[in-house]
């Protein structure tokens, strides 16, 4: 067999167990890698390259991301790719592409790109063959979103779901894991996810359990109401037996100090009753969301047309920001200077601008800003985001500190240029693999290098069951990330997000250099992962 690419004399990191990096040889061919081996070994080979002083590890695997829609209007993936991405999950949140009863209603729910998606599909498994059609850069797997189902099943209404109407979101779930998502999603903040009664979810945790795949839950609270929360999430795994995996769990502003010490006793009690739970986080305080999600439940179940009359300036301003549970406390506690407006199509010249900021450029009350904002982006008002600073440094630090805490962007798949230059949804889409390396293994050196590796490598391929993904094996699909840890360096900011980071130099997809020497590829050998196939 000819082997495609030799890579010698880079440090190793290849699978769990490693005690440190070890000098070593890595041969590719085809998609496969062929052996692994300690040391300079010299072979023949179509391509050889010298990866001396580099780090030589399996392609980072993001679990957690919004890239369902962006994908089909461009699946370029350059921020991830910079950063030694080979993989992610979409479809988290409960915000999937599919199934499709309604593709006008499932369009306006879309996260990220709406206006230039058509939607031609109907079942999951169409969904996946579009996407795949694309021809992505990176592998890319998904769940099947609680609430697209909820959407399919009952619309917008936020009623409990009747015995018939939960028998047909049981046959949309089972057919999309049929059709090969990765596990089911929800999103308990937002509708329609919000809706979802105990015995809804309980369905859904059990018929994860029956497929053996990970349930994943955006849940309800994690401010003030944080025990509450999670502890429905727990109480969910713990009923049904299915895999819980806790979304982004850091907890957020307005939590009850101690929260996250708190949070890891719930964890331990739930496992100790013999739950399977695993969490993630997000490795940066701001996390986005959409502008709209600030009023109150009553006036989202609203048709459009009614909502936007509730928006205009007039008494009714004043009935939408009385809203005693905001999704953030943030709004409750009038932070408008730890809000910053981030997608804007109206207003562009506004983004990465604080409401504070925004407020006083207008000569408007940051309240009236809002409701301003949203008019002004028409019928995509949906698509207007902000990010705000809902997590502690403190919080998050203590949640990565644990062994099996893995690292996510919670963002979408974006580009310096082409159709998705100016789409921000994440501050940190091109830098949270970057800035999790830069900080916690280089700077602070909380994390050895093996350790945060498997963070976003082995860990999460288990845990997903990516078969032969994860870890550097003969038999393993190659795909790689080699970078320079000194030269790791997060060039974005919050406002201007979308700079790529720098210090990884080669990127392999499946036996595909998609990067080399820094430099894009390109090359298009993604693939669409299915369950089961």
């Amino acid at each position: 067999m000819m082997i495609d690419y030799l890579l010698v004399g880079g440090q190793v990191v290849a699978s769990e167990g490693q005690a440190e990096p070890f000098v070593g040889t890595v041969a590719i061919a085809g998609e496969r890698i062929v052996w692994v081996q300690q040391g300079i070994v010299d072979a023949p080979a179509r391509q050889r390259i010298d990866c001396s002083g580099l780090i030589v590890a399996p392609g980072f695997i993001d679990i957690h991301t919004h890239s369902d829609a962006a994908f089909l209007k461009d699946s370029g993936g350059q921020s991830q790719i910079t950063q030694g991405v080979t993989t992610e999950i979409a479809g988290n949140c409960g915000h999937s592409c599919a199934p499709c009863a309604d593709p006008i209603l499932l369009r306006k729910h879309l996260l990220a790109v709406q206006d230039s998606t058509e939607i031609t599909w109907r079942t999951f498994a169409e969904y996946l063959d579009v996407l795949q059609a694309t021809r992505p850069v990176l592998n890319v797997a998904s769940y099947v979103g609680h609430g697209t189902v909820r959407l399919a099943v009952k619309g917008t209404a936020s009623s409990a779901a009747g015995a018939d109407e939960l028998s047909a979101m049981g046959k949309y779930l089972r057919q999309a894991l049929d059709d090969g998502a990765i596990g089911i999603s929800t999103g308990l903040e937002y509708a329609p996810g919000m809706h979802a009664t105990a015995v809804e979810l309980l369905e859904a945790g059990a018929i994860a359990a029956e497929f053996d795949v990970v349930y994943a839950s955006h849940v309800r609270n994690r401010d003030w109401l944080i025990e509450m929360g999670v502890g429905e999430a727990l109480g969910i795994a713990r009923t049904t037996r299915s895999k819980l995996q806790l979304s982004h769990i850091a907890p957020k502003y307005g939590a009850p100090q101690g929260a996250a010490d708190r949070l890891l006793e719930m964890v331990r009690w739930a496992r100790e009753d013999g739950a399977d739970v695993g969490f993630d986080v997000i490795p940066d305080e701001w996390g986005p969301t959409k502008v709209i999600a600030s009023l109150p439940m009553w006036a989202l179940e609203l048709p459009s047309d009614e909502l936007r009359s509730l928006l205009r300036p007039g008494p009714s301003r004043a009935r939408l920001q009385e809203n005693a549970f905001p999704n953030w406390k943030l709004l409750a506690d009038h932070r408008w200077d730890w809000l910053v407006l981030y997608h804007c199509g109206a207003n562009p010249s506004y983004m990465g601008k604080t409401i504070q900021q925004i407020a006083v450029e207008r000569q408007s009350t940051p309240w009236d800003c809002i409701c301003d904002l949203l008019l002004e982006e028409g019928a995509e008002m949906s698509r207007l985001m902000w990010c705000g600073r809902v997590s502690s440094q403190a919080d998050i630090d203590t949640l990565i500190r644990q062994p099996d805490c893995m690292v996510i962007s919670d963002g979408v798949s974006v580009s310096e240029v082409g159709a998705l230059k100016d789409l921000r949804f994440s501050p940190i889409a091109f830098s949270w693999a970057a800035s999790f390396l830069q900080k916690y293994v280089r700077d602070q050196r909380v994390l050895d290098i093996v350790e945060a590796v498997g963070r976003l490598t082995w860990t999460p391929a288990r845990r997903f069951r990516l078969e032969h993904r994860g870890e550097l094996r003969a038999g393993y699909y190659a795909d790689l990330a080699v970078f320079d840890l000194d030269q790791i360096h997060c060039h974005s900011t919050l406002e201007n997000p979308n700079v790529k980071s720098t210090g990884v130099t080669h990127v392999f997809v499946n036996g595909t250099a998609v990067m080399r020497d820094a430099s894009i590829t390109e090359a298009r050998p993604g693939k669409v992962l299915r369950r089961g196939a």
